[in-house]
């Protein structure tokens, strides 16, 4: 299916056509630490909750640059000093994105020091990329990262990450209120070219939750009102290619491969409705997000 198409299924189910998601009785995916993702926990301490807001800039996107940020001055404080962010600090846009990189790659307690600004960390998703180049994995879990928080209105709103990465935890709390499975984001940002446009897609798939919104007749709105804060789900208005519903049959089979069910997350998403068998491309590194349900 072309990408017209694929943007055509998204608003279809957004607009509320009922759509038959297969696999609605599983419980809450693979939460267990031991699948990779530190998953749910009883402890406060193990919940982490980010807000979204980046109106996403393909031409700050093209700067991402995957060589070594800096050093680190401290255990807990790393300077951008190699000079790999500075076309990035002189772009207009340059600062907010900085931003949302040192929130994906650094952990909790950790700053990145950029021009003068210091930038909270939170995920810890590649620390090593502070005096280390940034490999292909650690690109992605980045670039999936970026791409959740992304908003297409400019819209703060509160999110869970979840995610086969142990940076990406959720405690009980945050379980019972953030149920609103939003969607899966997943990609390279840093494959982005100077011409504005992406050497490969960045894509979003939608999530379980949303589908099911509007076959509940109890609400009043639909998955398309509560979506004008967060419209980077549906790929778009962000400039994001949407996959459809990360869990719709494709010929048996569905986009991602590891189902979230509805309080995981997905992994290996497929970068085409119909993968190309003699090239399949699957990206292992996805961020599933969860908003709160405000019906």
């Amino acid at each position: 299916m072309d990408r017209l198409c694929a943007g055509l299924v998204g608003a279809l189910i957004l607009s509320g056509c009922a759509v038959e998601i297969p696999g609605t009785d599983v419980g809450g995916g693979d939460s267990d630490p031991g699948a990779g993702g530190s998953g749910s926990s009883s402890d406060p301490a193990e919940g982490k909750l980010s807000s979204n807001g980046l109106a996403l800039d393909t031409s700050a996107l093209a700067l991402f640059d995957p060589a070594p940020l800096g050093h680190w001055a401290s255990e807990t404080e790393a300077i951008a000093d190699s000079g790999s962010l500075d076309a990035l600090l002189s772009h207009p846009a340059g600062a907010e994105h900085i931003e949302y990189l040192a929130l994906c790659a650094l952990d909790e307690g950790q700053t990145l020091t950029a021009g003068g600004v210091s930038y909270q960390g939170t995920y810890g998703l590649a620390t090593q990329w502070v005096d280390s180049a940034c490999d292909e994995s650690c690109q992605r879990w980045v670039s999936a990262c970026v791409l959740a928080h992304a908003n297409g209105y400019g819209v703060s709103v509160m999110i869970s990450l979840r995610g086969e990465h142990p940076g990406l935890v959720w405690n009980d709390d945050i379980a019972q209120q953030y149920t609103v499975q939003e969607a899966a984001f997943y990609g390279n940002v840093f494959q982005v070219d100077g011409a504005s446009a992406p050497v490969e897609p960045l894509y979003a798939c939608i999530g379980r939750a949303l589908i099911a919104w509007d076959d509940d007749p109890s609400r009043e709105d639909s998955s398309l009102d509560y979506l004008q804060k967060r419209i980077c789900g549906t790929g778009g208005e962000c400039g994001l290619y949407s996959t459809g519903p990360c869990t719709a049959p494709i010929e048996t089979e569905s986009i991602c491969s590891h189902d979230a069910g509805w309080d995981g997350y997905y992994g290996d998403c497929a970068a085409e409705i119909v993968p190309d068998p003699t090239n399949p491309q699957v990206f292992p590194e996805v961020i599933t997000t969860y908003l709160v349900d405000e019906g």
